[in-house]
């Protein structure tokens, strides 16, 4: 490691114990791979395969495959304690990296938000809100003809049944294509960038269900 990543200070004084702790506190926190893209939808490889440092006077790192323990052996170098790998952290442009050796993989820092943890609740809310159309939606229509009230459009429904559709369709093509990834370990690149251009679809037209449900309530569309 120290071939590939030497020390940053050549010759450093040793810092006082107490100030130990206040150096490495920058180091604390979330780790992904840093070879996906995390402006894409290849960032869920990266939630899926994280680590979590917590430095002091030593590092532990949490990981997939369990908790390791590092100690220092220079400013920003540690060795594992009854192991052979390496780790050494770099900081630039304000980004902080770990690299771990002795097959140098890189991970960078991310907020707490670009977690696995974070994400999950939020994704899952999400589907949640989803599915729930699927059940409050036919319910909404069957209690409103049951009571003798005037459908909405139905351009409306058409175009909400086409969005829904579109949505769920796609949704299992990403499912599919994850899977598919787990496999072969290759990404679906093709796949993915097809998905999430028809996925921008779904945006207009969500947008004329409701101002077609909003200019139907206020009577200014009567029904077809």
């Amino acid at each position: 490691m120290h071939r590939f990543y030497p020390s940053q200070q050549e010759n450093p004084s040793p810092a006082p114990r107490e100030d130990l702790g206040t150096q490495t506190d920058r180091w604390t926190g979330p780790y992904i791979p840093a070879r996906v893209a995390h402006t894409s939808p290849q960032k869920i490889v990266g939630w899926l395969d994280p680590l979590e440092v917590r430095a002091g006077d030593e590092v532990l790192l949490d990981s997939p495959f369990g908790r390791q323990r590092y100690v220092r052996t220079g400013p920003d170098a540690f060795e594992q304690v009854d192991g052979e790998w390496s780790l050494v952290f770099r900081e630039r442009d304000g980004e902080t990296r770990l690299f771990l050796g002795p097959f140098s993989f890189a991970y960078s820092r991310v907020p707490a938000y670009q977690t696995l943890g974070f994400q999950l609740p939020v994704g899952a809310a999400c589907l949640a809100l989803f599915f729930s159309t699927l059940v409050v939606f036919p319910a909404a229509f069957l209690v409103r003809r049951r009571r003798g009230a005037p459908p909405p459009p139905r351009a409306a429904r058409l175009v909400a049944g086409l969005a829904g559709a579109l949505n769920l369709g796609l949704l299992v093509w990403f499912v599919l294509s994850l899977l598919g990834f787990a496999e072969t370990y290759v990404w679906p690149a093709e796949a993915v960038a097809m998905i999430t251009r028809l996925w921008l679809l779904g945006v207009p037209l969500t947008l004329v269900v409701v101002l077609s449900v909003l200019a139907w309530k206020k009577g200014y569309w009567g029904a077809a």
